[in-house]
């Protein structure tokens, strides 16, 4: 953006009404900015997450400067970064790309059963009984979701800041 003016008192005033103009544009589309990517990774989470149910609980927060899409589903971690050697290999490793890094390894979090490959057993409430599991493959849908934010990002800025 260029702005050009002579110096006179009208034209000093003219180009800082100009500039204030750009400002307020440039707040409303970094708004504007913010809550597409938040969409992208959004829709993106939802249709990776392969559930209706879970679906549900992936929604976005924030507002002014701040986005965040979130999970509220209860098992969220366990679902994202899968449970038990037999679906996401040896214990003490993760499939998932951030895995090792946030501490989400196999058979080390929770009460670390997932590291038997026999399974293990336990109360599901909404069921009302003991059940044996072996876990469940990592799905990384959240992480799909911050991928596609990042991969779209420039395409999503050049749409709202070239309107």
């Amino acid at each position: 953006m260029t702005i050009s003016f002579r110096l006179s008192v009208n034209a000093v005033n003219n180009a800082v009404k100009q500039m204030d103009d750009y400002v307020r544009s440039f707040k409303g589309k970094t708004s504007k900015f913010l809550d597409r990517l938040a969409e992208e990774g959004e829709a993106t989470a939802k249709y990776a997450c392969n559930s209706a149910e879970i679906a549900g609980y992936i929604h976005t927060e924030g507002e002014g400067n701040r986005r965040v899409v979130t999970c509220d589903h209860p098992d969220v971690s366990f679902l994202e970064f899968g449970t038990g050697v037999r679906f996401n290999g040896p214990a003490g490793l993760s499939p998932h790309p951030k895995g090792k890094e946030v501490g989400a390894l196999i058979g080390t979090y929770g009460k670390g059963h997932g590291a038997d490959p026999n399974g293990w057993y336990y109360f599901d409430m909404d069921v009302g009984a003991v059940v044996h599991t072996f876990g469940v493959p990592y799905n990384h849908f959240m992480w799909d979701g911050a991928v596609a934010i990042r991969d779209d990002m420039e395409s999503i800025a050049r749409e709202v800041f070239n309107d």
